[in-house]
C-alpha cells in the first residue's frame, strides 16, 4: 500500500491503482492524465489513472456533514467514458460527454466516484473540487468574512484552519459549437444565454446562472447546452394539420435530429396534439415536446416520450409548441403520426 496526504489527512491506496478515501475538509479530484497523470498534484489533488481503465474515490465527512462537488473541467468520450457519482439525490448519477456538469451535493456524509474509460485516453477526463459543509460550522467556528486583496473577485473565509479563498466568479462556460453565447459577466447572480446557428437545435438550458455552492465555490446552475445539426422537420402553421416522422410508416433514419414548430394561426389559441400511432426505440430514441418557440430549452419541456405506448392528448400553454425527435445510431422503429389543431384555452371566456 502507498500512502499520501491530502489537506493533512493520510490516505491509503493500493499500488498501481488510483483513487482512495479522502477525509479533508476540501480538496481536488482529477482523473487520468489530468493535468499530468501524477498520483497527486499541487493543492491536494488526487488523480492519476495511469494504465488502468477504472478509478474509485470515496469522500468521507463526519456524520451529519454534507459534501458539495463542483466540476471545473470535464472532457469524456461519450458512451466510452463515464463517471458515476453515488450518495446524492438521485442515488446514482451517470455523467459523460464534453459539458461541465452541474454541481452535486450529497444527502449524506459521503460521496463515491467511479470513473471508467475505454477510449484510449483521447480526452482529459475530469477535474473537480469538493467542500465539506459541517452542520454546526457557522456556529462553532465563528466564521467571519473579511475583504480579500481583490474585493471584486474573492473574499477570505476565516476559520480555525486558517484562510481559504472564496470565489465569487464561475469559470468561463465557453460557447457551444455551432452556436453563440450572450453574457461575459461570470460573477455570482450573472446569467449566460445560448443560441444555436441556423439549422441547428439547442439541447439543454438556454439560460444558466452563476450561483454560490457551499459558501466557498461558485458554479453554473447547469452545464453549457449543445447545438446539434437539424436533419429534418418543418414549421407548421394553420388551424389544423397532420405530420409524421420521416419515412413513416417505415422506420425513421438513425442519428436523426428532427424539429417541428407548430404555430396557431390565432395567437389567442393554444396547440393540441393527439397521436394516431407512436413507436420509438425505447430508451434510445425520444420525442421531446415543449411549449413556445424556443426549441430545446429545458425549462419549456412538457413531456419526453419513448417506447411504443401511444400518449394521451398534449396541450400547450401558448400559441406555439415544439417537438424534437432524436434517434441514436442503431436501428429505429416506425415512428409516429400526429394530428394538431389550434383551440381556445380552457380558461377562456
Amino acid at each position: 500500500m502507498d500512502a499520501f496526504k491530502i489537506n493533512g489527512y493520510e490516505t491509503c491506496q493500493a499500488e498501481d491503482t488510483c483513487g482512495g478515501t479522502l477525509r479533508g475538509s476540501s480538496g481536488l479530484i482529477s482523473s487520468f492524465d489530468f493535468p499530468s497523470g501524477d498520483s497527486t498534484s499541487a493543492g491536494g489533488a488526487a488523480g492519476g489513472l495511469g494504465s488502468s481503465g477504472e478509478c474509485k474515490w470515496t469522500i468521507l465527512a463526519d456524520p451529519g456533514d454534507t459534501i458539495s462537488l463542483v466540476f471545473t473541467e470535464f472532457q469524456m468520450e461519450e458512451k466510452s467514458d463515464y463517471l458515476e457519482v453515488e450518495g446524492s439525490d438521485p442515488a446514482s448519477i451517470w455523467i459523460t460527454g464534453m459539458n461541465i456538469p452541474a454541481p452535486i451535493i450529497s444527502n449524506t456524509n459521503w460521496l463515491r466516484l467511479h470513473f471508467v474509460t475505454e477510449s484510449n485516453h483521447r480526452h482529459k477526463g475530469f477535474r473537480a473540487q469538493y467542500q465539506v459543509k459541517s452542520s454546526g460550522e457557522l456556529k462553532s467556528r465563528g466564521v467571519k468574512l473579511l475583504p480579500g486583496k481583490d474585493n471584486t473577485n474573492k473574499l477570505s473565509l476565516m476559520n480555525e484552519g486558517g484562510f481559504k479563498q472564496v470565489s465569487n466568479y464561475c469559470p468561463d462556460p465557453g460557447e457551444s459549437e455551432n452556436g453563440k453565447r450572450t453574457g461575459s459577466n461570470f460573477s455570482i447572480g450573472a446569467t449566460a444565454q445560448f443560441t444555436c446557428d441556423e439549422d441547428h437545435v439547442l439541447q439543454g438550458s438556454k439560460t444558466i446562472t452563476c450561483q454560490r455552492v457551499a459558501e466557498v465555490f461558485a458554479a453554473w446552475s447547469d452545464h453549457r447546452p449543445i447545438c446539434k445539426v437539424k436533419t429534418c422537420g418543418s414549421n407548421l402553421q394553420g388551424p389544423s394539420g397532420t405530420f409524421t416522422s420521416p419515412n413513416f410508416p417505415i422506420q425513421y433514419e438513425s442519428n436523426s435530429q428532427c424539429v417541428w414548430i407548430i404555430t396557431a394561426s390565432d395567437p389567442n389559441k393554444v396547440i393540441q396534439i393527439n397521436f394516431e400511432e407512436f413507436d420509438l426505440e425505447i430508451g434510445y430514441d425520444s420525442l421531446t415536446i415543449g411549449d413556445g418557440g424556443e426549441v430545446g430549452d429545458s425549462k419549456t419541456i412538457i413531456q419526453v416520450l419513448t417506447g411504443s405506448f401511444v400518449p394521451d392528448l398534449i396541450v400547450s400553454m401558448s400559441h406555439q409548441m415544439w417537438l424534437h425527435l432524436q434517434s441514436d445510431e442503431s436501428v429505429g422503429s416506425i415512428g409516429f403520426k400526429i394530428n394538431y389543431k389550434g383551440k381556445m384555452p380552457c380558461n377562456h371566456r
